[in-house]
């Protein structure tokens, strides 16, 4: 039964050969027939990181304000690299991640400070089509400070 399911579930993903250029913007292809249409711009929402739906058809989209900015940078390792990747995965908590960063904030130069992780904050805003056009026309900030 689940080689069926795979193999039925396969056949509804469009072949790479009927994809289309859409008319918005021709590097973004859909399948042939479809319709691609632009429902928000960045005068609404700027560095989206996810969206969902609600029941009344409202699109909520998370915004991060930190790009590349959150993260401490391990990548070139250092006196601290184990120590740090040890306490930096065992974080079971919002308290435990944030006794993590502001632990090593600033340590090194090249560590972020506690300043840079209070900057700035992520958004959920809260998209709204009220007249039906299929374009947002309302945007709220339905939540923020995160």
């Amino acid at each position: 039964m689940q080689r069926s399911l795979s193999l039925l579930s396969l056949s509804l993903l469009p072949l790479p050969g009927h994809l289309v250029p859409s008319e918005i913007d021709k590097k973004i292809t859909i399948p042939e027939g479809l319709t691609l249409t632009k429902f928000a711009d960045q005068s609404q929402v700027h560095n989206a990181t996810t969206l969902c739906l609600d029941g009344q058809n409202r699109v909520y989209v998370a915004e991060t304000h930190r790009w590349r900015q959150q993260v401490q940078d391990i990548r070139y390792g250092g006196q601290f690299l184990r120590e740090r990747i040890i306490s930096d995965i065992s974080n079971m908590t919002l308290d435990d991640r944030t006794a993590f960063h502001q632990r090593w904030a600033g340590k090194k130069k090249e560590f972020l400070t506690w300043e840079q992780f209070r900057r700035d904050a992520e958004v959920i805003k809260r998209l709204e089509d009220t007249d039906g056009d299929g374009v947002a026309d309302k945007m709220t900030v339905f939540r923020d400070g995160f």
